[in-house]
């Protein structure tokens, strides 16, 4: 409570998963696991969001994720496709991926028992749902009163089958140009990346 400022609680239902991304998929296409989606989704958000929160490009964000996931291997592979083709400014804030214990890190234990009251939260109804703009004065008002506002971010439809033909598009392109090329353009984009973050601490 001293130190959290937001809480995200990002939505993906079994039931939309499996309709838009399992069913009738392509032999020849990779998908995300539910898992994925929902760490691609956040990772996304979260510059924004630090944007919001104060503009200040010294900003760094260091993600740390509960170990023993068995599709936690994608994260960072994730990581390293959002460094290579996101904003420069963006890919420079997003550093690295990590992994820890419940017992290791209190952080972990915070987002755990959020996953758990959300879920709950979802299957009860136990809240009502309010949209809101998130902007910099819902963060000073929610430190102001000694409690971080939890957004709920649910994963529409419409984003799924955005990222199910992106999906497919992308294997089109392996197919053709090889994984090596994808490699290489994420290396050289990950260069320059690497290069301007020299320039911008310096």
């Amino acid at each position: 409570m001293n130190h959290a400022m937001v809480g995200l609680s990002v939505i993906l239902t079994d039931a939309e998963y499996r309709e838009i991304f399992r069913e009738h998929a392509p032999r020849n296409v990779t998908f995300d696991s539910k898992y994925g989606i929902c760490f691609r989704h956040v990772l996304s958000f979260l510059p924004q969001l630090v944007d919001i929160v104060e503009h200040d490009d010294t900003h760094r964000i260091f993600l740390v994720l509960e170990s023993g996931h068995k599709n936690q291997g994608a994260a960072a592979a994730m990581l390293k496709e959002y460094k290579s083709i996101a904003d420069r400014r963006l890919a420079r804030m997003v550093k690295t991926v990590s992994y820890a214990g419940k017992r290791e890190c209190f952080g972990v234990q915070a987002s755990d028992m959020l996953a758990f009251t959300s879920l709950r939260i979802e299957r009860d109804g136990l809240v009502q749902q309010v949209t809101t703009d998130i902007t910099h004065d819902t963060f000073i008002e929610g430190h102001r009163h000694n409690r971080p506002y939890v957004f709920r971010i649910p994963i529409t439809r419409e984003t799924l089958a955005q990222l199910r033909e992106g999906h497919i598009q992308l294997a089109r392109w392996r197919r053709r140009y090889g994984q090596g090329a994808l490699d290489a353009m994420s290396a050289a984009r990950e260069a320059v990346n690497a290069y301007l973050e020299t320039q911008y601490v310096t």
